[in-house]
């Protein structure tokens, strides 16, 4: 008997103590600022920038001219997840490797980083949501 009531008070700690730590919003901002859980959750978001350009080391980059982006400058957005406001943003398009590069705000000394490739995310560009789908074509290939 004592066994059993001893694993049982066991079961009940180890499952509070990890319901206390897995609840915590990861977060990287000091203070009690109302915008921490808001970073937090768009950390959830970023990625690693230049994935794409890694699988495309074989372009002869001297060919191209210009710029690889739509907007050289990062624009304010609404970034969403399952229609649910995450938070603000700053965002512009990398054609070259089509990929949305973002960052938590407009300074220029804060690096960019990529936005996953989710189907559930969505930015709000010119109050239309902009979003990743798949394309399957005639020969079912995405």
């Amino acid at each position: 008997m004592r066994k059993i009531l001893m694993l049982a008070i066991t079961a009940i700690v180890s499952t509070t103590l990890q319901a206390q730590y897995s609840g915590q919003v990861p977060t990287n901002m000091g203070g009690a600022s109302q915008n921490a859980a808001a970073g937090a959750a768009i950390a959830n978001f970023l990625g690693p920038v230049n994935e794409a350009y890694q699988k495309r080391r074989e372009i002869d980059l001297d060919k191209f001219q210009g710029t690889p982006y739509t907007s050289n400058t990062f624009a304010p957005t609404i970034l969403k997840y399952n229609d649910e406001v995450v938070g603000n943003i700053y965002y512009r398009y990398n054609a070259l490797n089509e990929e949305i590069e973002i960052k938590k705000t407009s300074s220029e000394d804060e690096p960019y980083k990529a936005l996953v490739k989710d189907k559930e995310v969505s930015l709000l560009i010119n109050a239309k949501p902009l979003s990743f789908k798949t394309f399957v074509t005639e020969k079912n290939e995405t």
